[in-house]
C-alpha cells in the first residue's frame, strides 16, 4: 500500500469497543506512520482527544490500558440525574485532569471532532473550542451521558467520519462495530443495521481497519484494556504485508 499524500485517519464510534482505536494508534506509532489529520466521533473522539494531548500512539495506549476498573466504577451516576448511566461531572473531571484546557487548534495535526445537533446535522468543532468540551458533546449519548449545550453523539450523523477528511489525502477508516453473530439474529437487528452503515461509510476510505468483536460486550467498560490490546493485535495483523509510504 503506497501513497505520496498525507495521511488522514477517521476514528468511529462503538462505545467500549472504541478503545481498540488506542491499539491502532500504537501500531501506527511503531510503524513510524505519521497522522496529519484526524477526525473522530463518540468514543473515537475521546481517543482522538488523548492523541492530541500526548501526540504519541504509544502514550495513548499506555494511558488507556491503565484506566482502572475503579476509575470506571467512579464514573457511574448513582443518583441517575439527567437519566444518564454516567455522571457528566465525573467523566468531565477525569478527562480534564488529563487534557486540561487544551484547544482543538493546539493539536500537532488537524483535529476534527464531530457532534450532532438536535436535527442530527453535522457539527465540526472550531479550533478555539476546548478538546474536553468537544469530546463530551461528541460522546453524549442518551442514557449514557447527557447532551452538551444541545449537542449529541456525532454518531447520529456519521459513525465513521471519513466524509470530513481532506479529499486528496490518503484516508484510513477505523471501524470498531462488531460483526453480529448469526445466532439469534433477530436480537441483533439494530446492531446489524449499524454494522452495515459503518461499512458503507468506511468504504469511502482508501484503507479500512475493521475489528472483529464476535462476543459483543459493547457496553462493558470494565473490559477496556482487553479491547485496546485486541485493537493492537488485530491492527498489527491487518498491516502485515502492507508496504506504507506516507
Amino acid at each position: 500500500m503506497k501513497s505520496e499524500n498525507k495521511l488522514s485517519l477517521a476514528l468511529g464510534g462503538g462505545s467500549a469497543f472504541g478503545f481498540a482505536h488506542a491499539g491502532l494508534l500504537k501500531t501506527l506509532s511503531e510503524k513510524n506512520i505519521k497522522i496529519s489529520e484526524l477526525s473522530a466521533c463518540s468514543m473515537g473522539a475521546i481517543i482522538a482527544g488523548l492523541m492530541a494531548k500526548f501526540d504519541s500512539g504509544d502514550k495513548v495506549f499506555d494511558f488507556v490500558i491503565n484506566i482502572s476498573k475503579k476509575d470506571i466504577f467512579n464514573f457511574f451516576n448513582f443518583r441517575f440525574d439527567n437519566y444518564s448511566l454516567f455522571s457528566e461531572k465525573k467523566v468531565r473531571k477525569f478527562f480534564s485532569d488529563c487534557i486540561g484546557d487544551m484547544k482543538i487548534g493546539e493539536a500537532s495535526f488537524e483535529l476534527k471532532i464531530i457532534a450532532s445537533d438536535c436535527d442530527k446535522n453535522l457539527v465540526i468543532f472550531d479550533k478555539n473550542v476546548k478538546i474536553v468540551d468537544a469530546i463530551m458533546a461528541s460522546a453524549a449519548l442518551p442514557g449514557l451521558l447527557p447532551a452538551q449545550n444541545g449537542l449529541y453523539d456525532g454518531g447520529f450523523n456519521t459513525i465513521v467520519p471519513v466524509n470530513v477528511l481532506t479529499q486528496n489525502n490518503f484516508k484510513i477508516a477505523s471501524n470498531v462495530y462488531y460483526i453480529p453473530s448469526k445466532k439469534a439474529w433477530w436480537l441483533n437487528f439494530s446492531i446489524l443495521k449499524q454494522f452495515i452503515r459503518t461499512r458503507k461509510e468506511s468504504s469511502a476510505a482508501d484503507f479500512v481497519f475493521e475489528y472483529n468483536f464476535q462476543n459483543g460486550g459493547m457496553l462493558n467498560f470494565f473490559n477496556i484494556k482487553k479491547y485496546a490490546e485486541n485493537g493492537y493485535e488485530q491492527s498489527k495483523r491487518i498491516l502485515e504485508g502492507e508496504e506504507w509510504k506516507i
